[in-house]
């Protein structure tokens, strides 16, 4: 198993609250979208929308295995 950085670890806990964010913009659509403006209504769409396709994202960095690419030099040649 791979150690996961820090960044990794931050950007697993916003594509947490991405998908959360995305949930309760589909959920307010839902149930509130027929009360409102078209304009308002697809504003929470592409909120929806981003929120949604940013998770997928930081979550694929999240848990991508990033190789070490640093150099030893310790190592005898």
């Amino acid at each position: 198993m791979y150690q996961k950085t820090r960044l990794q670890k931050v950007s697993y806990v916003f594509s947490i609250l991405f998908f959360i964010g995305a949930a309760c913009s589909t959920v307010w659509l839902l149930f509130k979208g027929e009360s409102v403006s078209i304009v308002f209504k697809s504003n929470v769409a592409a909120t929806a929308f981003f929120c949604f396709t940013s998770a997928i994202v930081l979550l694929t960095m999240a848990t991508t295995n990033l190789p070490n690419l640093k150099i030893d030099k310790n190592i005898k040649q």
